[in-house]
């Protein structure tokens, strides 16, 4: 079910398309930065969503899991059970710090719309970017994509190192379906 939910939320990000809402195509007019905005506060939405949901589906299976390891051996019972809480408890750590990165990254590429909103008259758009007429504007503008630019490089290292746990995970999988 986690897995299910991770995947609607893809999806339903993809229709909103990230992607776009810094571009600046989407950018140069009000009409595009309001459906940045608008886009924006979906993505919100959506993690709040999708942040119930997974908080839901960790509950019920780990009730379901504690069951199952009631079953196990006693001898075996507190080895699994510590090997239970440490892998939920990183799991939540994980989606945890995946929410906070989402909404970090909203926060700054609202405060990047509304600076270049705030700023349109003074603003040419040109084949090298943005231009402002300020240094404080270029300061805060570089900043807030520094930090969206961070947000993504977090997300991905997160990736890979969940893919590694995936594939560490199905290797003992593996070897233990081959005794």
């Amino acid at each position: 079910m986690g897995f299910q939910a991770a995947q609607a939320l893809n999806t339903q990000q993809q229709s909103l398309a990230l992607d776009q809402v810094l571009s600046q195509s989407r950018l140069q007019t009000t009409d595009g930065t309001s459906a940045s905005l608008t886009a924006i506060e979906q993505l919100r939405t959506l993690i709040g969503v999708h942040q119930a949901a997974f908080e839901k589906i960790v509950v019920s299976a780990s009730s379901e899991l504690l069951s199952a390891v009631a079953e196990v051996p006693e001898s075996l019972r507190s080895e699994y059970k510590t090997g239970l809480l440490h892998s939920v408890n990183w799991q939540l750590s994980a989606q945890s710090a995946f929410y906070e990165g989402r909404l970090r990254w909203a926060d700054a590429a609202t405060r990047l719309c509304d600076l270049v909103e705030s700023r349109r008259a003074e603003l040419v758009f040109s084949e090298h970017g943005v231009e402002f007429q300020s240094n404080d504007d270029i300061e805060e503008f570089n900043a807030l994509l520094t930090t969206i630019e961070e947000v993504h490089q977090l997300e991905v290292a997160a990736l890979q190192e969940r893919a590694t746990k995936f594939a560490a995970s199905t290797a003992i999988l593996s070897a233990v379906q081959r005794t």
